[in-house]
């Protein structure tokens, strides 16, 4: 507004006519001159709008080349604002993948603790089964022995008798 003021396309307003209250039909002197004033007032302002709509046109004209740069930067921020989302996406998919795959992990440790625990187990019952067969064949033969003597005695006694 200022630069419109400042190439001279300021408005000069008079005061606008007053209408004759006296009944007359036809305009007084004073009257035309009013009314003179009036449309002069009018062209003062036609003369300022079109000023005001050159101003307005130089400031928002672009040539092709500006407009088709303009539309392309347009086009390349909303590109990167696209895939900005997509990155934000991404990087929680991969933060949620990254805790699956330390659950798993953790899930896998435990599951090999506990496989060396029940192998330990597997083997200690081994073992002891192993001990159990050794110390039967062992009662057994002790079985064995013990009843060969209880034969000998019974023949010895019943040789006595």
């Amino acid at each position: 507004m200022s630069s419109l003021l400042d190439r001279g396309a300021a408005l000069s307003m008079k005061p606008l006519p007053v209408l004759d209250t006296s009944g007359s039909v036809l305009p007084s002197r004073r009257g035309q001159q009013e009314w003179g004033a009036a449309l002069g007032n009018l062209e003062d302002a036609k003369v300022a709008a079109e000023a005001l709509k050159v101003l307005v046109y130089d400031a928002v004209f672009l040539d092709g080349d500006a407009y088709n740069g303009a539309a392309d930067i347009s086009a390349l921020k909303h590109q990167i604002q696209l895939q900005n989302g997509q990155i934000r996406s991404l990087q929680h998919d991969i933060v949620a993948i990254n805790s699956e795959i330390e659950k798993k992990d953790n899930d896998l440790l435990a599951l090999q603790r506990q496989r060396k625990q029940d192998q330990y187990e597997i083997e200690q019952l081994r073992q002891d089964v192993t001990n159990n067969t050794e110390v039967a064949s062992l009662h057994s033969l002790e079985l064995v022995k013990r009843n060969e003597e209880i034969e000998r005695l019974k023949a010895i006694i019943s040789g006595l008798q």
